[in-house]
């Protein structure tokens, strides 16, 4: 708004990047960040910004895939960006470096959800440049990154397990560092990764415990898609030691959850996976 009153277009335009950008990570609604975010995108291409567009176009997309609106949410194809010519593009344009790192970084974000850990974690190898910036996205590379390295070991506990532990521990104490600085931006998280850490390790008491502590804090902070996975995991986990009616209880608030979020691909998801929900 200051740089579009002061005829300063390329910091407004800059600006609504990070604006959007912010509201992802936030977990605003879906939806209203779509609309927002389509409305700064037509005034990039009005004003001429083409270095904004460019650089805001893969996460609108994200977003859009998300919402369910993509063949292939796994790709960042559809009515905003092909995939293929962005890269291409970034290429040719000397932007690679970060551009291809937030394509991958928002790939392994959606992998993630869609519970494709070995995708993910491809993804999370190609984007770790993107850390190197002091953005949302740095911040949940590493939360992502570690999440995945846990849902692998959980899954699947001799394949690359020294690796993926190395990874999961050096991503939980930079998350540690992340929220001695802001607590009420990544308490949840922690919360998570630490629960994840107890199911690891076998000790179901503190398992349940981080998971009750994760959900209240994302509650308290208004981070629905972080309160949704919280009860997705903590169900997965209940249901793996045969708890399969307090884990379809938890699974039911996941999905009420990532629909308040206006995540339909995680809904495609879970429904397909649990016929029941609605």
């Amino acid at each position: 708004r200051v740089g579009l009153t002061t005829g300063d277009l390329e910091f407004a335009m800059i600006s609504a990047n990070m604006a959007c950008g912010n509201s992802l990570g936030s977990e605003v609604p879906l939806t209203n960040i779509a609309k927002t975010f389509k409305r700064y995108l037509d005034e990039m291409v009005s004003h001429k910004q083409k270095t904004s567009e460019f650089l805001g176009r893969p996460l609108l997309q994200a977003i859009l895939n998300l919402m369910g609106e993509s063949q292939n949410p796994l790709v960042l194809t559809g009515d905003v960006i092909n995939q293929e010519a962005y890269l291409q593009a970034s290429d040719e344009n000397g932007t690679r470096p970060m551009c291809n790192a937030s394509v991958y970084f928002l790939r392994m974000w959606i992998g993630f959800l869609l519970c494709e850990y070995e995708f993910a974690e491809k993804m999370g190898e190609q984007s770790r440049v993107i850390e190197e910036e002091p953005t949302y996205e740095g911040y949940l590379h590493v939360y992502f990154e570690g999440m995945t390295a846990l849902a692998l070991l959980v899954s699947d506990k001799r394949n690359a397990r020294r690796r993926r532990l190395a990874t999961a521990r050096r991503r939980y104490k930079k998350l540690k560092k992340f929220a001695e600085l802001a607590p009420e931006n990544c308490l949840a998280h922690l919360n998570l990764v630490e629960a994840e850490f107890a199911v690891l390790s076998g000790k179901h008491a503190k398992a349940i415990q981080k998971y009750s502590i994760a959900n209240a804090l994302a509650n308290e902070q208004g981070l629905v898609a972080t309160q949704a996975l919280v009860n997705e995991r903590q169900a997965r986990y209940l249901m793996r030691r045969g708890d399969e009616t307090k884990g379809m209880v938890l699974m039911q608030r996941a999905y009420e959850l990532f629909s308040t979020w206006g995540c339909r691909m995680k809904l495609n998801h879970l429904e397909q996976e649990f016929p029941g929900l609605k």
